[in-house]
């Protein structure tokens, strides 16, 4: 079973050694992330990494900071509208404890100094990825506008409606958290953690 989903940001500048002087201004950010894979590492048997293909490096060297040591499957985020990869329907069929690491950025138009400059249009997109992420909302990241989100330069846009259908397709219930938001740089960053909760009873009271 997969039984929980962490969502985490790509930034290079994540790392330390790369942000070098500059490393100090994403601080928050890096706890965040070290806290939600401490919290995946402790909660599972394998792991499954999903991202693009800069999300798949972080995403590594997020779990080797964390002292990661089990199984681990890297699967690179198909374009919206594919099946489900044949590992992530595995892992929700399967008796160990799967847990899903998700590599996404939200927009990179926040500011006039962001990649894709200033967009409003930003705002809407990024407080509603922000809204789901807490409600473990699936069907609006399942829906995401890729034309806008093409158009906002958002990182995440492939990834988060793969994370979406899992618990779309799993029978239990499940408990979101946001633990970071915030657009250092005019890139949108989110935090979240999705962990399931168990089947639903079906009989009464």
């Amino acid at each position: 079973m997969i039984n929980a989903i962490g969502f985490a940001p790509h930034p290079p500048l994540l790392v330390p050694e790369v942000a070098s002087g500059a490393a100090v201004e994403l601080d928050d950010l890096r706890v965040a992330c070290d806290q939600l894979v401490a919290d995946l590492v402790s909660s599972s048997d394998s792991m499954i990494l999903l991202g693009s293909g800069q999300g798949i490096e972080l995403g590594r060297w997020l779990l080797r900071r964390n002292d990661w040591s089990g199984p681990l499957v890297e699967l690179v985020a198909p374009e919206h509208g594919e099946p489900l990869p044949d590992h992530i329907a595995a892992a929700i069929a399967s008796e160990d404890r799967v847990a899903v690491l998700a590599m996404g950025d939200g927009s990179a138009c926040r500011t006039e100094k962001a990649p894709g400059y200033l967009d409003d249009r930003s705002i809407d997109f990024d407080n509603s990825v922000a809204d789901a992420l807490t409600a473990v909302d699936a069907a609006t990241l399942m829906n995401l506008d890729q034309q806008l989100a093409t158009e906002l330069l958002v990182a995440g846009r492939y990834v988060w409606p793969i994370a979406a259908r899992i618990v779309e397709t799993d029978s239990g219930n499940w408990r979101g958290e946001l633990r970071y938001r915030d657009d250092p740089y005019g890139v949108s960053y989110f935090v979240a953690l999705w962990t399931s909760v168990g089947i639903p009873s079906t009989t009464g009271p």
